[in-house]
């Protein structure tokens, strides 16, 4: 190849390079994210199960009228926001379980084209976009984790390798 088509491939791949760091980068926010809406969602759940569960404070609450003399008895205002409390919840149930189904389907198909890499080229992308190293720190942790050293130029092209399977799989779908 000419130095020309180099330059050219070289400045198409820096603009691709920029949309992976984004969407790399957005990857490990959405991982995060998710773990937080499984745990509101399991705390929502939580509180819906006691909701539905008969209350002891129902159960002492007479039915006396109450000093203003309203025609519904404690008990039956107790019901009322028991039952309004339930569907406010359920309706955040409803939100937070959508909300859930969109990050994991998110993070589901950067796992897809992170899945059609090799170990090592995997382990490489993640560094240099989930975990945003710069290439020294990249050969560094490779060598942690690999035990053999590789130049950052043999790094680049494992690298570059790398992005051509998941463009490869980009074009598939």
């Amino acid at each position: 190849m000419t130095k020309t088509e180099l330059s050219t491939i070289a400045s198409l791949n820096k603009g691709v390079l920029m949309d992976y760091k984004i969407y790399f980068k957005q990857y490990k926010t959405n991982l995060s994210l998710l773990a937080l809406k499984n745990i509101e969602r399991q705390q929502l759940m939580r509180d819906i199960l006691e909701s539905k569960e008969p209350s002891v404070k129902a159960q002492v609450i007479t039915d006396m009228p109450l000093g203003d003399h309203s025609n519904e008895s404690s008990v039956e205002k107790f019901a009322v926001r028991s039952e309004e409390r339930l569907e406010e919840l359920n309706a955040r149930l409803h939100i937070v379980e959508n909300d859930v189904f969109d990050l994991r389907c998110v993070c589901d198909e950067a796992e897809a084209y992170l899945g059609v890499l090799d170990s090592e080229e995997r382990y490489i992308i993640e560094q240099r976009y989930i975990e945003q190293l710069k290439w020294p720190l990249v050969a560094d942790a490779y060598q942690c984790r690999y035990k053999k050293r590789l130049e950052e130029r043999r790094l680049i092209n494992i690298h570059n390798i790398a992005l051509g399977k998941i463009n490869e799989l980009l074009k598939l779908k």
